[in-house]
């Protein structure tokens, strides 16, 4: 195959995958929540484009019963419902498409067994019938944003934490994406959030992410948020970043950082940030709080011409992600 590029998530959908959440260590005591928030959301994507629900087969029944008109349902024994990390990504190149897909170990080894979300990506690449490449690297799609045009960001301390492939330079990461999927600059922020250190470790897609190939959307928070000084710090490195070409990056700042109320009485993030774009609508995650309005205003502006919807995210957020965390787009080729 010859050079390679990773279609932006923006760009044309011929579907959005989404996992169905399996793992009861990690959804009680709010799994019948978490069915009905994965169910919202489905429908949601459902308006505007087919999506493909991969479920373990025994939950078969209940995905078929909940499907929507343009649902579909891939079984695979799934350990549990984060698509975005363990699924394969979908590449471009000279001689066609293909999948690629790197190792998944549950982001350090944190839940067991892992072994079903790290078999899920031969199973997309059959159903849709392309071919497929596996890369001997941890990473997971959450970790990375990509501009579809050769430039990356990510966070250092979640992709160089050695709990995924042992000590790793920049240097070596960067040949690694540069192989696989076209990526001829890394733009590397230091943070992830200080509350998804004890899930991801940091992912890039809950601070920092690409909205279009010269656009890049960033976390901020308040002075009295613990991520204050972190997402800063992120801020600064991305005000002076350039893309592969050498052209300096647009940032557009979210400033308002949700937080839900867990069953535990802790509060855990829910930024907007998180959110999946469908081919017609964005979509993002809400905990029932008084900024979902002047956000809906903001993303309007951002997203001109796509429909601003929002999906509860409350049991989502006490799995530990978002909108974006459970669905991964399928370009179309």
């Amino acid at each position: 195959m010859g050079s390679r590029t990773v279609p932006g998530e923006w760009e044309s959908h011929t579907a959005t995958l989404v996992a169905w959440p399996t793992r009861e260590s990690v959804w009680s005591p709010w799994m019948a929540r978490a069915v009905e928030e994965y169910t919202a959301l489905v429908n949601a994507i459902a308006v505007d484009e087919s999506v493909v629900v991969i479920c373990h087969p025994r939950d078969a029944r209940q995905v078929r019963d909940l499907l929507p008109r343009n649902g579909h349902m891939l079984p695979h024994p799934i350990d549990d419902g984060w698509i975005r990390d363990n699924g394969p990504i979908l590449v471009r190149g000279e001689d066609g498409a293909m999948v690629v897909d790197f190792d998944f170990n549950s982001w350090g080894s944190r839940f067991v067994p892992y072994a079903g979300d790290a078999s899920v990506g031969g199973e997309v690449a059959e159903y849709f019938d392309l071919p497929i490449e596996r890369v001997p690297f941890v990473l997971e799609g959450g970790a990375i944003s990509t501009n579809g045009a050769g430039t990356a960001v990510v966070v250092e301390e979640c992709v160089l934490n050695p709990n995924r492939n042992g000590p790793v330079t920049r240097q070596e990461f960067e040949a690694v994406v540069r192989r696989s999927l076209g990526i001829r600059h890394v733009i590397w922020v230091p943070y992830g959030l200080l509350e998804d250190l004890a899930n991801t470790d940091g992912h890039v897609d809950n601070v920092a992410v690409f909205i279009g190939p010269g656009k890049l959307l960033a976390q901020t928070a308040p002075a009295d948020n613990a991520n204050h000084t972190r997402l800063a710090a992120n801020l600064e490195v991305l005000a002076n970043s350039r893309l592969a070409g050498g052209e300096a990056v647009e940032v557009q700042v979210v400033e308002h950082l949700p937080y839900a109320i867990m069953p535990d009485g802790s509060a855990q993030p829910a930024p907007y940030i998180n959110f999946t774009l469908t081919n017609y609508s964005v979509i993002l995650p809400t905990v029932g709080v008084d900024t979902d309005n002047a956000v809906a205003r903001q993303f309007e502006r951002i997203f001109a011409g796509r429909a601003v919807k929002f999906t509860p995210a409350v049991a989502l957020t006490h799995g530990g992600g978002g909108p974006h965390c459970v669905t991964m787009q399928w370009p179309r080729l």
